[in-house]
């Protein structure tokens, strides 16, 4: 992407945002934002992951009766939070996991609209211990909704200065980041229609697939994005994927899958940016086969200073073997040399690049 609208992404967005859903949590206290279990739920839980992508075949259900549902609501104002152990949850407007460790031990939901955010490392309600957020089961975006989940101190350098990847919402250092959140998911990521994923950090066991949904071909801010005015986005980075990363039909301001260790494959398609310096496929480890099609624009790679994706099996259309591309794109604008290079590699990559023409 374009480096004022990485900087708006990565600094004013979860920072920005932070400032409410912390004061938030220091007024209400942990759980008190209208949180509350539900047994009645469980059927409308069950139903919602029914209209998402179904299981791979031959996969059994991992529980055979429908568990109380404990519901964490609240606004962008007064965030609810989600904290401590329940059997499976649902997110009913804004979540928050900033008052220590949550555990779901079924699926979680956060329903159309909603938005649930595991951005923060520390406990923001005690003032001391940490905070993340792990489901045993799997964890669905609904239509409409937004799911921020992990945060990280890792820096990476690009074209020579050092950028921080996505600070954690409570690190008060974002240029220099220090903190950390790793958030775990032991089954799917399904997003169906949902305004933006944001994952970083994160292991996912079974996958992800992201279908449809992104708010639109522009940059305008919506949803919980115009909180912290930022546009709409969907981003992958610095991933454990024990399967296949899947992103379809989304139409957004921006997508980037950077830095990911991915057990299957990895397939973006049909995906339309508004931002021409978008569909920033880099530097990705896929040990089956990397395919990208159709996407507009094409798979690039931005202006992340990215290397080659290396890939175990074969690698087809926009990010074929033997496509080379300029980095940084064309339409990145940046003043830097450019070099020319293979988006996709055949196993371990190293960088192999040459001056362009």
């Amino acid at each position: 992407m374009q480096r004022n609208l990485r900087t708006m992404l990565r600094f004013l967005g979860m920072g920005g945002l932070a400032v409410g859903v912390v004061a938030a949590g220091h007024a209400f206290g942990a759980g008190t934002a209208a949180s509350r279990s539900r047994a009645s739920d469980a059927p409308r839980s069950a139903s919602a992951a029914a209209a998402a992508p179904a299981r791979p075949r031959g996969k059994a259900p991992r529980a055979a009766a429908h568990p109380a549902v404990h519901v964490c609501s609240g606004t962008a104002g007064a965030p609810g939070t989600l904290a401590g152990t329940y059997p499976a949850v649902a997110v009913h407007g804004v979540c928050a996991v900033n008052a220590g460790p949550a555990l779901v031990r079924g699926d979680l939901t956060v329903d159309g609209g909603g938005a649930l955010l595991a951005i923060f490392a520390l406990n923001d309600h005690s003032g001391h211990g940490h905070s993340g957020l792990t489901v045993r089961g799997d964890l669905i975006v609904q239509r409409g909704a937004t799911l921020a989940l992990g945060c990280e101190a890792k820096v990476v350098p690009v074209f020579g200065r050092a950028d921080a990847v996505f600070p954690c919402a409570d690190d008060p250092h974002h240029e220099r980041p220090a903190l950390s959140s790793h958030s775990v998911v032991g089954g799917r990521l399904i997003a169906g229609n949902s305004l933006g994923v944001l994952v970083h950090n994160s292991t996912i066991a079974d996958g992800v697939t992201q279908t449809g949904g992104g708010g639109g071909v522009d940059c305008r801010a919506k949803g919980i994005f115009s909180r912290f005015k930022s546009p709409v986005y969907s981003d992958y980075e610095d991933n454990r994927i024990g399967g296949d990363l899947t992103v379809s039909g989304l139409r957004s301001c921006w997508f980037g899958a950077l830095r990911n260790q991915v057990r299957g494959s990895l397939i973006a398609t049909a995906d339309v940016m508004a931002n021409q310096a978008a569909m920033e496929v880099a530097t990705n480890a896929v040990r089956s086969d990397l395919t990208c099609r159709a996407d507009r624009p094409a798979v690039q790679f931005g202006d992340g200073d990215g290397d080659p994706n290396r890939v175990g099996r074969q690698a087809s259309g926009q990010c074929a073997f033997g496509v080379m591309l300029r980095s940084p794109a064309p339409r990145a604008h940046l003043r830097v040399p450019v070099t020319r290079q293979h988006i996709a590699v055949r196993g371990p990559a190293r960088r192999r690049s040459v001056p362009a023409k």
